[in-house]
């Protein structure tokens, strides 16, 4: 295509007049590239301004290859056009029109400074409107190649204002659509939520063009631009963002374990913002609206609405990520103004990671405008600004504390005790004390429960009357678990009825065949259920009235049974051998053959057992040691003299040899 007919949309039209913009070079491109370091966020301005407009629709169109020399960057928006005196005052420089008329009559302005339109100078070399007003269409052109700036040409730097002049341009409506076309085709969303020509179209619009685009305007991501409009641009009813025909919905999250809506469920904060907080509720907002609740600080930072999130999980862990899904998120009249810093600004060690990527904690806070610098991005130092660090990091400890008392009520011990407590009592807690009774009144031995000696009268009827009591709390009478090694003739565990606690035997076969399971907390819960009903069903049976013998030789086989089935399995860990090693240590037959599995189970492989009168009991070859690629001789063992009886020689090739080779 012609270049002059593909970028005709920046001198299609009759100039009708001139706008003079009255700028240092080095000025723009000082203040732009220092405020603007993102390029994202300098497309983020110009939906900025739409949304200041009033627009209801903003549409952003990137061009499929940034790199192509003809590519361009385009925001469409069906807000407020620009007439021929809105351009005017459009390009004066540092001056926000919004404001003086206090923007959209129904919208708080997110602009402030009038610096904005600048952000454009990052991304491209030329930035056209094209906008609809009174029924007229017009449209400008700024070419910032136009400013120059260079020092070998007596710039006086900063003080060098120049003067540009761009042409004000009137069209046709056919002019205006032929200019246009390629941003308003499409099937997708944004092209039909935008009708700029036509029937029951927008009365007024307009469309920003970026073109000649700049290194850095040729470095957007999608993804990330995606996300930045996402997570900092209002989500309203009457606001929608289109982003390549696609529509830009808040993210979607898990469901958060709980929802504290400041000034209905939280009013007064922990440390370190001991402040008064007073509710204040508006009820022109909807009973959903974030905006309904909030609360009132009368010294600096005004009412505050919004609400604290804790989940469950970490809430950016196996997503893809453009930025943090967790954190701060503080806006100010409906922009975020923290999204390249979910920390707001406070030191990390006091967010403790744990909890903060756990932690979502959205607030309005419109006092902070006073303390905006031009980049809507930080904040200058003063008490508004520590003011409201304090507030974050209180509603962060709140939240903190909310997610200590969740995680303690998860623990297995709660979990099992939440299960008893839910259980029939006949099952689970009355034969529990009924055995209790009877062990303080010499009735019975259990096997599983322990209880502590020598308790005079006096101190078995309180201790009696402290369980019954902690059997009708809500924590229940298990307060907690443990894997402790206990000697290996006892059962899977002992129930310690003092502490509240499981003590789960790690020296018995059978948990020590599953010991990974029970030494990780989200994986040992059926297991520890298992021991559990273990003691349970020992409880019960006494409180079925039988006679204790017979109870202890059912707990004996089932405990015999459960040790066979782990040693007759291949789940035999380094603990279980080393056990069956102390086992047979007075069988002969027994010990050659654990000492066998020993020696396998530390990395010897092709042990054999040779045993016999005047021989080894073994032979292994010995691991092949670093420098050389074999073994230099194999180990004879002897289990009965439990040592190194002798050694076979090897040459340098592996071989065993004789000692007369």
């Amino acid at each position: 295509m012609n270049p002059a007919k593909r970028n005709a949309f920046e001198t299609t039209g009759k100039e009708t007049s001139r706008i003079d913009v009255k700028i240092s070079h080095r000025i723009i491109q000082l203040f732009s590239e220092g405020l603007y370091f993102s390029p994202n966020k300098a497309v983020e301005e110009l939906v900025s301004n739409a949304f200041d407009a009033g627009a209801e629709n903003v549409h952003i169109i990137l061009s499929p290859d940034l790199r192509d020399s003809d590519a361009t960057i385009v925001v469409i928006d069906d807000g407020e056009g620009m007439n021929s005196d809105g351009l005017k005052h459009h390009w004066i420089i540092g001056e926000s029109t919004r404001r003086k008329a206090n923007g959209s009559s129904r919208r708080k302005p997110i602009g402030k400074f009038g610096i904005g339109k600048l952000s454009t100078y990052v991304l491209a070399s030329k930035l056209t409107h094209i906008c609809k007003s009174g029924g007229i269409y017009y449209a400008a052109t700024m070419d910032y190649t136009k400013l120059s700036g260079d020092p070998e040409a007596g710039s006086q730097g900063v003080f060098d204002e120049q003067t540009i002049q761009i042409p004000l341009r009137q069209l046709t409506e056919q002019e205006a659509r032929n200019a246009v076309h390629p941003w308003i085709e499409g099937t997708k969303g944004g092209y039909r939520a935008l009708r700029l020509f036509g029937e029951e179209v927008s009365p007024t619009w307009t469309v920003a063009i970026m073109s000649g685009l700049k290194d850095m305007g040729k470095k957007i991501s999608l993804g990330r631009l995606g996300w930045v409009l996402q997570t900092a641009m209002p989500h309203r009813d009457d606001f929608r963002l289109f982003l390549d025909g696609k529509p830009i919905t808040p993210a979607k999250l898990d469901d958060p374990l709980a929802r504290l809506v400041l000034g209905k469920d939280v009013v007064q904060m922990p440390k370190p913002f001991l402040e008064t907080l007073i509710a204040r509720e508006n009820d022109s907002e909807p009973e959903d609206s974030v905006h309904r609740h909030g609360v009132y600080h009368d010294e600096l930072l005004g009412r505050i609405t919004g609400y604290i999130e804790i989940f469950k999980d970490q809430l950016d862990r196996g997503k893809e990520k453009f930025g943090d899904s967790h954190g701060f998120f503080v806006y100010v009249h409906g922009r975020q103004v923290n999204v390249d810093d979910s920390g707001f600004g406070i030191e990390r060690n006091l967010l403790r990671h744990g909890t903060f990527s756990r932690f979502r904690m959205v607030v309005h806070m419109d006092s902070l405008d006073g303390a905006l610098r031009s980049s809507r991005e930080s904040f200058q130092q003063g008490d508004l600004y520590k003011t409201a660090q304090n507030f974050l990091r209180a509603g962060f400890n709140l939240a903190r504390n909310k997610l200590v008392d969740h995680d303690r009520s998860q623990t297995p011990a709660a979990l099992i005790a939440a299960s008893i407590g839910s259980a029939p009592a006949s099952m689970t807690r009355r034969p529990l004390l009924a055995l209790v009774e009877m062990v303080l009144e010499k009735k019975a031995a259990p096997f599983y429960l322990r209880l502590p000696d020598n308790l005079s009268a006096e101190e078995q009827s309180e201790f009696l009357e402290k369980f019954k009591k902690r059997a009708e709390e809500p924590e229940g009478l298990l307060r907690a678990t443990e894997l402790t090694p206990l000697d290996s003739k006892d059962g899977l565990a002992i129930f310690d009825a003092r502490e509240g606690k499981l003590l789960i035997n790690s020296s018995h076969p059978f948990v020590a065949a599953f010991q990974e399971f029970f030494a990780r907390p989200k994986l040992s819960l059926p297991l520890e259920m298992l021991v559990m009903s273990e003691i349970l069903m020992e409880a019960h049976l006494y409180h079925m009235g039988l006679d204790e013998s017979v109870i202890r030789d059912v707990i004996s086989r089932r405990d015999k049974l459960l040790r066979q089935l782990v040693r007759t399995s291949a789940r035999r860990t380094a603990g279980m051998i080393a056990e069956a090693l102390k086992d047979a240590r007075d069988d002969g037959n027994r010990l050659e053959e654990e000492m066998r599995a020993t020696f396998e189970a530390m990395g010897f492989a092709n042990v054999i057992r040779i045993g016999g009168s005047s021989e080894p009991d073994g032979i292994s070859p010995r691991p092949i040691c670093r420098r050389r690629k074999t073994a230099l001789f194999d180990d004879i063992r002897s289990a009965s003299k439990r040592k190194v009886v002798g050694r076979f020689p090897r040459n340098a090739w592996g071989f065993p040899v004789s000692k007369g080779t």
